[in-house]
C-alpha cells in the first residue's frame, strides 16, 4: 500500500484557515486576468458564489468584489429553466443573483467555464469572505466541475485554532496527504439527504463527563451525521439532545442557570469562574475516538460571563 501511495502526487494542496465563528477559508481567484478572493469552505454546500458587481444589497466582503466586465473569459451560463438562483442558509443567511461562467483558479491549476453564482443581494454576516466554496455533491459544486482533474477525491484537515492552518487536498494527492494519518481520519461517505447529496460521518457513540449515552435506545444505531464545514452548531436527534442536555445539567448542578441566548437553550452565568472549563465530552466515530476541545462542547458570550452549550 505504501508504494502505491507514494504514485499518488497529482492535485492540488490549499492552505484551510479560521476565519473566526466557526468559518474556514480557502483562497481562488476568479476571471482573466485573475483576481483571487476568500470563499468560505463548505461541504454542506454544493453551489460556489462570489458577491459580483452591480450588487445592489449587502456586499460587505473587504476588498473590491468581483467585476465581470474586466474579465475576458467571462461568459452568461446556459441554464434550465432559470439561471437565477436564492440560497438561504440554515443560519438565516441568504445570498442570492444569477449564475454565470469564468476560469477558476485553484493554486496553478486552470478551470475553464467554471459555473458559479454571481451574487448581487447578501444578507447576513459571511465573515468579509466574498462567498462560498461550495464542495457539497451537486450539479454545479466544485467536485463535480472539476471531476475530470480531480476525480472528486478531497481530504481535509481543520486548523485546531485561530491563528493555525490546515489543508485541503484535492486529486490523488489526497492520498498521500491523508493515508498516512488513516489512525485519525474520519471516512466520509456519500448519502442523500431530502433533496440533495451530501457527505455523512457515522456517529455511534457519546460520553459527557463519565456517562456514557445510549445512542441505540434514541435512535437508529450507529448515526449517520451531515458534515458540515459551513457550521460550528452540531445538531443531534431531539430525543438525544434531551439525554445529553439533562446530563450536562447534571454535572452543572452548582453552578447559576442563564436564560437561552440566541439558538442556545443551556447556559449558565458563570462570573467569576475564570478557570472554569466545561465537562469533558467525548465523541464516538468509525475507528475514531474525538475528544473535544472546552471550545466545542460551550459557546461563550458577553466577556465570559455567559456560557452556553453548543450542542443543539
Amino acid at each position: 500500500m505504501g508504494e502505491l501511495v507514494d504514485e499518488f502526487v497529482e492535485g492540488i494542496r490549499l492552505p484551510l484557515t479560521s476565519g473566526g465563528d466557526g468559518n474556514f477559508l480557502v483562497t481562488v481567484g476568479f476571471g482573466t486576468p485573475k483576481r483571487d478572493f476568500t470563499l468560505l469552505f463548505d461541504t454542506g454546500s454544493g453551489t460556489t458564489w462570489t458577491q459580483c458587481e452591480p450588487c445592489s444589497a449587502g456586499c460587505n466582503q473587504q476588498i473590491p468584489i468581483f467585476d465581470p466586465s474586466t474579465s475576458s473569459s467571462f461568459s452568461n451560463a446556459t441554464c434550465d429553466p432559470t439561471c437565477d438562483y436564492p440560497i438561504k442558509y440554515h443560519d438565516g443567511t441568504y445570498s442570492s443573483g444569477y449564475y454565470v461562467k469564468d476560469t477558476l483558479t485553484i493554486a496553478s491549476d486552470l478551470h475553464p467555464n467554471f459555473v458559479f453564482g454571481c451574487a448581487q443581494k447578501i444578507d447576513g454576516n459571511f465573515g468579509g469572505a466574498a462567498g462560498i466554496l461550495g464542495v457539497r455533491p451537486g450539479k454545479y459544486s466544485l467536485m463535480a466541475q472539476t471531476n475530470s482533474d480531480y476525480s472528486s477525491l478531497f481530504c481535509y484537515c481543520l486548523p485546531a485554532a485561530e491563528k493555525s492552518a490546515g489543508y485541503v487536498v484535492l486529486g490523488l494527492k489526497a492520498f498521500a496527504t491523508c493515508l498516512p494519518d488513516k489512525d485519525k481520519m474520519i471516512p466520509i461517505s456519500l448519502g442523500s439527504n431530502q433533496d440533495a447529496d451530501s457527505y455523512f460521518v457515522t456517529l455511534t457513540g457519546i460520553t459527557i463527563g463519565q456517562q456514557r449515552l445510549d445512542i441505540s435506545g434514541n435512535v437508529s444505531s450507529p448515526l449517520k451525521a451531515i458534515i458540515d464545514s459551513g457550521t460550528s452548531i452540531s445538531r443531534l436527534p431531539f430525543s438525544l439532545y434531551s439525554d445529553l442536555r439533562q446530563a450536562f445539567q447534571g454535572l452543572m448542578s452548582q453552578y447559576t442557570t442563564a436564560p437561552p441566548s440566541a439558538k442556545f437553550d443551556t447556559c449558565y452565568n458563570l462570573e467569576g469562574q475564570n478557570n472554569w472549563t466545561p465537562p469533558k465530552m467525548v465523541l464516538y466515530f468509525e475507528g475514531v475516538d474525538l475528544d473535544l476541545i472546552p471550545s466545542a462542547v460551550t459557546f461563550r458570550e458577553k466577556d465570559n460571563l455567559l456560557r452556553c452549550a453548543r450542542l443543539l
